[in-house]
């Protein structure tokens, strides 16, 4: 088990490391602050309800999961895979961005409609967005597999899609595709600001002005 009760700490967890099979925690925050980055994280496998990570319930800790996977125990157990531990009406001291999948829509994975999560949280607005994966009604009482609801909050510093390049794909899991066209600098009249420069193509106003009367009769002799 880690331990986390100091000053910042940032973790990158493999999906393996990051399934828990054991009684207790794989990671315990008690205070500082503890940033988990594109990390997949998965509740017990066990008899017991461990979780793979637990936020100690009145510490202090502040904890930010960007841009991870969250998945229930397994479906007998049901086990989650982040205890926020603040009680109702505590300040939450979870932020989560990257998809949070319900039980049962990912093969093995906790009860029907179980969510990963206890505990008080909040979507991390500095990450790529937050996809919540529910469980779709009408397969119940079929597979429990495939059928689902997404639920998409996205950053805040996310651009629109008219601001990103045309095809671009970006945000959670690629799921937003640019769509603001970028034409090259050789077909833009020179000078004019364009992409991360400006044009080259064309003739200016500025550069037909400054012509001589000879070089105007050859241009038009052509």
């Amino acid at each position: 088990m880690l331990s986390v009760g100091g000053s910042t700490v940032n973790l990158t967890v493999s999906s393996t490391a990051g399934t828990n099979s054991a009684t207790t925690p794989l990671i315990y925050a008690s205070a500082g602050v503890l940033n988990i980055i594109n990390s997949t994280l998965k509740g017990t496998t066990s008899a017991n309800a461990g979780v793979a990570l637990s936020v100690i319930p009145g510490g202090s800790c502040l904890v930010t999961l960007r841009n991870c996977t969250l998945y229930p125990g397994a479906w007998e157990r049901g086990g989650p895979a982040v205890d926020g531990g603040a009680a109702t009406g505590q300040a939450s001291k979870l932020r989560i961005s990257g998809d949070v999948w319900a039980g049962g829509l990912v093969a093995g994975t906790g009860n029907a409609g179980f969510i990963p999560i206890v505990g008080c949280w909040m979507p991390d607005a500095g990450g790529n967005g937050l996809r919540l994966h529910l469980l779709n009604d009408s397969a119940y009482p079929g597979s429990m597999t495939g059928a689902q609801t997404i639920l998409s909050v996205y950053g805040s510093d996310l651009p629109a899609v008219s601001d990103v390049r045309l095809g671009t794909a970006y945000g959670p899991s690629d799921t937003l595709v640019g769509t603001c066209a970028v034409p090259p600098a050789l077909s833009v009249i020179e000078g004019v600001p364009v992409d991360d420069g400006v044009g080259t193509g064309g003739i200016t106003l500025a550069a037909i002005a400054a012509m001589t009367g000879a070089q105007l009769a050859a241009a038009a002799a052509l």
